[in-house]
């Protein structure tokens, strides 16, 4: 998983909204108007405190301390993604930034002509839920 530093309260997340893919030139070109996009997301800060007597880590001559410690750490490095994950399965219930849930057949755009319009990225079944992520890509598929 990539991840992004955090040097401030909160991190601002832009993107160009109305970007299309290629077309083969036949005729004049057609122009893409680019729309500034951009989503505030707020630090959230996580703690786990242990009192443990000095002595006991000290004399600890069956390791039990350090296994332990080992596992904190190991929770620690995990906690991202099983923050992201928790948001995916809310994902048909939990509002995105533009106000509906993020898999939702309801998304508010801009259309081409400047009228409003709505795009999907679910069919809104009912079904068995699974994902496919491309994570290969310069823009990963969840923050």
């Amino acid at each position: 998983m990539s991840s992004v530093r955090s040097s401030s309260t909160s991190n601002t997340y832009g993107w160009m909204r109305g970007l299309s893919g290629l077309r083969e030139w036949l005729r004049p070109r057609t122009i893409d108007n680019l729309v500034e996009n951009a989503h505030v997301i707020f630090n959230r800060h996580f703690e786990k405190t242990v009192a443990v007597n000095r002595n006991s880590i000290e004399d600890d001559n069956i390791g039990i301390y350090a296994t332990d410690f080992a596992m904190m750490g190991d929770a620690t490095a995990r906690l991202p993604e099983e923050l992201v994950w928790g948001l995916l399965a809310a994902g048909f219930t939990l509002n995105g930034f533009d106000g509906v849930p993020f898999f939702s057949t309801t998304h508010p755009v801009v259309l081409a002509d400047g009228t409003s319009g709505t795009y999907a990225n679910t069919d809104g079944g009912g079904g068995v839920r699974w994902y496919l992520f491309c994570d290969d890509r310069p823009l990963r598929p969840l923050v």
